[in-house]
């Protein structure tokens, strides 16, 4: 149609030049000054129906947004830039946003209020408009983002690695448990605990030595795994990427988060959850003296537990929000990813304190008054 507007063949020419030299500042020109008009002729004439059913055909729509908000921010065309990619991105999702409101307006019998109300309610659509530019403005390369799984999408394999390793946490976690639940328990099974105890030391001394070795052990083991993770990445996939962000919205504000944060805080939600399976080895071991026993319990306790809460909650019973193990995951429950109506952030810190006292408490009472 754009032939009955304009000089086709000699535009496809200028045009296929432009693109063999990556001249994007040229091409720029060329769709101002006569791509674009000639598009809008046709619109003139054509209306709604040259979109032929689907807002994504229109490149012509798509492209003047990209360009203009590279303008908006003074932003030098180059067609091997990431700017450029972002640019077509929001050019995308604003050009289909401004398509579906004018077709609201002109076509549906909906309230102004009920048309903006329908257009935010496309999270997805608004959402990216609203971090695409962003990006632009601030300089932002890549943006993380997280998948519908829970856990995080990024081009850079430096950042993805450093986040799909986290577990590693975990799992030391659970072989340290494993050491917590015989640090007390194996001393009576075995009879050593008298050897222990002859010593002139105080039992309450003890058993905070055997607290604190634990707990060190799994601060270096975090700390290893962190310094290990760096070097190795560092030597696949080079440097920490500069200009690399998560960025999402939040009761409609719009968050910046360093990916350097973003890490720090995945890792330490990995060591908290890692931390209280450890201090529940420690009570178990003091209080049952039967390390298999005491393994099996807690294991069940874990890895179920969140599962049968879930079910429960389902049906309207919260009593297991009060557990340690339906608290642990801090990053999920301060994004609201939870089953239960009174998990918040201050909640579940305030459950896991209290849990820890708990266990330490308990475990030190048992280890220090009772009978050999």
């Amino acid at each position: 149609s754009l032939y009955n507007v304009t000089d086709g063949d000699a535009l496809c020419k200028e045009i296929k030049k432009e693109i063999e030299d990556k001249d994007l500042s040229a091409f720029k020109k060329t769709f101002n000054e006569k791509i674009y008009p000639a598009f809008e002729k046709l619109k003139e004439t054509y209306g709604i129906a040259i979109y032929d059913g689907e807002v994504t055909n229109d490149y012509y729509g798509q492209y003047k947004l990209a360009f203009d908000i590279l303008d908006k921010y003074n932003i030098e065309l180059d067609a091997d830039d990431w700017t450029f990619d972002v640019a077509l991105d929001y050019g995308l999702y604003k050009n289909e946003y401004n398509i579906l409101e004018e077709n609201y307006t002109k076509y549906s019998s909906l309230s102004e209020a009920e048309i903006k109300d329908a257009l935010e309610n496309d999270t997805d659509r608004t959402d990216t408009i609203l971090i695409d530019e962003y990006r632009l403005k601030e300089g932002i390369s890549e943006a993380i983002s997280e998948s519908s799984m829970g856990g995080y999408i990024s081009e850079s394999k430096f950042f993805s690695s450093f986040l799909e390793y986290k577990m590693l946490i975990t799992l030391a976690g659970l072989i340290l448990f494993m050491v917590g639940i015989g640090i007390i328990a194996k001393e009576y099974n075995q009879g050593t605990i008298k050897f222990l105890l002859v010593n002139p030391v105080k039992r309450s001394s003890i058993f905070w030595s055997k607290v604190i070795t634990l707990i060190s052990m799994l601060v270096i083991a975090t700390l290893w795994l962190v310094v290990s993770q760096l070097i190795f990445n560092t030597i696949f996939y080079g440097a920490y990427p500069k200009g690399i962000a998560n960025i999402y919205l939040k009761n409609g504000h719009l968050v910046h988060e360093s990916g350097v944060l973003l890490i720090f805080k995945n890792y330490l939600n990995s060591f908290l959850g890692a931390l209280m399976l450890c201090l529940a080895a420690i009570f178990l071991s003091a209080l049952i003296r039967n390390g298999a026993f005491a393994a099996g319990i807690t294991l069940f306790t874990y890895l179920g537990g969140s599962i049968i809460g879930g079910l429960l909650a389902g049906k309207g019973f919260y009593i297991f929000q009060f557990a340690m193990f339906q608290n642990v995951d801090l990053l999920a429950i301060s994004k609201g990813k939870t089953s239960y109506r009174m998990q918040n952030l201050t909640f579940s810190s305030i459950v896991l304190i209290v849990h820890a006292i708990i266990f330490l408490w308990a475990a030190r009472d048992s280890f220090v008054k009772k009978d050999i």
